[in-house]
């Protein structure tokens, strides 16, 4: 059977049959430049290093290919079929994913920078060491994403699922977090400065050493979690639920935690100086030995809270 290539201005630019193409496609520098690939079927093909910079392949089944390396710079791939493929290394910046399956594909060391991911399926990818910044993977499913050391600066997350997702050492210094679901995903030492993250779930998150200074949580929900030694300070988390979260020996200096439910939480040794806590609940919460000095307590029953060892002075 004989298939044409055509360009983006309907030129056929190859024909051929099957591996006519792929091998086309293999051995391309130029000529597939720009090519209309739009539904093309190459499941299991190989392809290292393929040149599809700006190629349409909206559509196009892709599962389980080998494609390290490959050059996507621009490539329309909406709704395609990634499952299990292996982009190792490919350069897919400014493409446009969105809606595609990625579900379980390695993109590991890839760059994606501002790519639009918008709704794709990332379950179980492996994405460590990936270049998302100023991508956009709003309402993105990346449930069990493996994330380290993943580069998500200024990357827009709104409403994206990474629940159990593993993100320890990754960069989302400025990313847009709101509604976003980290529920039981592991946020380890990772640098979160300036995020949005108002009205997102972090339920049982690992957040150790994390740094989320000068991020936005308000009217987050952050039961249960663990934020052992993270640098809170000037965060706003006014109305969140930090319900028997442990937060020992974390930074919350000048932090705003008015009207938050801060019931059976774990603040021991925590430095809470300048912080406002303007209508907080802390019933059943543990303050030992933390730092409190110009503290802002008012409304704050404190009838029921451990304050063994406060430090109010310094």
């Amino acid at each position: 059977m004989q298939i044409e290539i055509k360009d983006t201005n309907n030129a056929v630019i190859v024909t051929g049959d099957y591996q006519d193409i792929l091998t086309a496609i293999q051995t391309s520098k130029n000529e597939l430049h720009t090519a209309n690939l739009k539904g093309v079927v190459l499941a299991h093909a190989d392809l290292p290093d393929a040149n599809l910079k700006g190629a349409m392949l909206a559509n196009a089944n892709l599962e389980s290919a080998q494609m390290w390396g490959a050059d996507l710079r621009g490539a329309n791939l909406t709704k395609a079929n990634l499952e299990s493929t292996k982009l190792i290394r490919a350069d897919l910046s400014e493409a446009n994913i969105s809606n595609a399956n990625l579900r379980k594909a390695n993109l590991s060391n890839t760059r994606m920078i501002n790519a639009c991911l918008k709704g794709a399926d990332l379950t179980e990818a492996n994405l460590v060491g990936a270049d998302l910044s100023g991508a956009d993977l709003r309402d993105a499913q990346l449930c069990g994403a493996w994330l380290n050391f993943a580069n998500l600066t200024g990357a827009n997350l709104q409403g994206a699922n990474l629940s159990n997702a593993k993100l320890e050492d990754s960069n989302l210094t400025s990313a847009n977090l709101v509604s976003a679901n980290f529920e039981d995903a592991n946020l380890s030492q990772s640098d979160m400065h300036g995020t949005t993250l108002s009205g997102c779930t972090l339920e049982r998150a690992k957040m150790e050493h994390t740094n989320l200074s000068d991020a936005d949580l308000h009217g987050a929900n952050l039961r249960d979690a663990v934020l052992h030694c993270a640098n809170l300070s000037g965060v706003c988390m006014e109305g969140a639920d930090l319900s028997h979260a442990i937060l020992h020996y974390a930074n919350l200096h000048c932090a705003d935690f008015s009207k938050a439910n801060l019931s059976n939480v774990d603040l021991s040794n925590a430095k809470l100086a300048g912080i406002s806590l303007v209508g907080a609940n802390l019933d059943g919460a543990n303050l030992n030995k933390a730092h409190l000095h110009r503290a802002n307590l008012r409304g704050v029953n404190l009838e029921n809270v451990n304050l063994t060892g406060v430090n109010w002075a310094t």
